[in-house]
């Protein structure tokens, strides 16, 4: 098992802060600092601002994009509930695990979701 310097991050804090003014070499080979290349791991990106909302945002508007694309898809509401219980909110749910989310952001994306679903009963508007 060999040391892999181009899959690996660095990170320097000096203050609280990330600083990208330190170079870190292994064989001729430099290590890319988390703000050069953000790491992903189980679902959570970790980048040079040690934040989580941008990752949030992110999720959000993904969210957004799911359910228009399912509301202009066409289906009756039946299934576009079905696609909603199997595949968005999951999809929803491990950021909402793993990142550090706000109540008044999880409860914005519930008004954004009941908005779009309320309607017929079985789940969407329309169809």
């Amino acid at each position: 098992m060999r040391f892999k310097p181009a899959k690996s991050r660095s990170m320097v804090l000096r203050k609280g802060k990330v600083v990208d003014k330190f170079r870190f070499n292994i064989a001729d080979t430099a290590i890319p600092s988390i703000s050069e290349k953000p790491v992903k791991s189980l679902g959570k990106v970790f980048d040079c601002s040690l934040r989580d909302t941008t990752s949030i945002q992110s999720t959000c508007t993904e969210l957004d994009g799911w359910l228009k694309s399912v509301d202009k898809s066409g289906l009756p509401g039946k299934f576009k509930a079905w696609v909603y219980q199997h595949g968005i909110l999951p999809r929803i749910l491990w950021p909402l695990l793993v990142y550090a989310v706000p109540i008044s952001t999880v409860e914005t994306l519930e008004r954004r979701v009941s908005t779009t679903t309320s309607g017929d009963g079985l789940g969407y508007q329309g169809a």
